[in-house]
C-alpha cells in the first residue's frame, strides 16, 4: 500500500478535516481508463462525474481534475480500488491506485495541496449487488447499473462512485443512521 507520508491521510482524518458542505472526489483505475465520481455535500452517496479516454495522459487527468474541483465544490480527493469483479490480481489493483494518487498529486494543482486520502474499501460485486438490492435508495447513481452487470465494461466512473458510496455507508453505519 502506498506510505501514507506523501500528503495522504487516512480516510478518517480527510472527512474529519473536510468542511462542511464540502464534497468529495474519488478517482478510480478500471480497464485502462481512470473514473471519477463526487460525493454529495452530506457524504451520504457519490454520483459518476467523469470518465477518461484509455490511457489519459498526465495533463488529462490534471484537466479533468481541476474541471471537476470547481464544478462540484470539492474539498478533498480519495483514490480507490475498483469493484472487485471476481479474482482479479489484488497488488495490481492497489499499484494502479497508488499509482494514480500519485500521479495526480504530482501535478500540484493550482487548487493547493488537497486533502487527500486512498480508500481500502475491497468490495466485491456480489457484495455490492446484495447492498443495492436491500436499500436501492442509498444506490441510486449506480443502482441499475450495478444490477444490469455494467461494471464489467469502461464504465471506471461507476467504479468510484460505487466504492465511494460503499465508503460512506459502511463508515458512517448505514444510510438510515445519517438522518437519525
Amino acid at each position: 500500500p502506498m506510505p501514507r507520508g506523501g500528503g495522504l491521510l487516512t480516510p478518517s482524518v480527510l472527512f474529519a478535516r473536510l468542511r462542511p458542505f464540502r464534497r468529495v472526489l474519488n478517482a478510480c483505475t478500471h480497464n485502462d481508463r481512470v473514473g471519477f465520481a463526487v460525493s454529495d455535500p452530506y457524504l451520504v452517496s457519490g454520483a459518476p462525474v467523469h470518465a477518461t479516454p484509455p490511457s489519459p495522459t498526465e495533463e488529462q487527468l490534471d484537466h479533468a481534475v481541476r474541471r471537476l474541483w470547481r464544478e462540484h465544490a470539492v474539498g478533498a480527493i480519495s483514490f480507490s480500488l475498483p469493484v472487485r469483479l471476481g479474482a482479479n490480481d489484488g497488488a495490481q489493483v492497489v499499484q494502479e491506485r497508488d499509482q494514480l494518487a500519485e500521479t495526480i498529486l504530482r501535478s500540484n494543482p493550482a487548487y493547493g495541496p488537497p486533502l487527500a486520502a486512498a480508500l481500502e474499501d475491497d468490495v466485491p460485486l456480489d457484495a455490492l449487488k446484495q447492498m443495492v438490492r436491500e436499500e436501492p435508495e442509498v444506490w441510486e447513481h449506480v443502482a441499475e447499473h450495478v444490477l444490469a452487470g455494467e461494471l464489467g465494461g469502461d464504465r471506471a466512473d461507476l467504479h468510484a462512485a460505487a466504492v465511494l458510496t460503499h465508503h460512506l455507508y459502511t463508515h458512517s453505519e448505514g444510510w438510515r443512521n445519517t438522518f437519525g
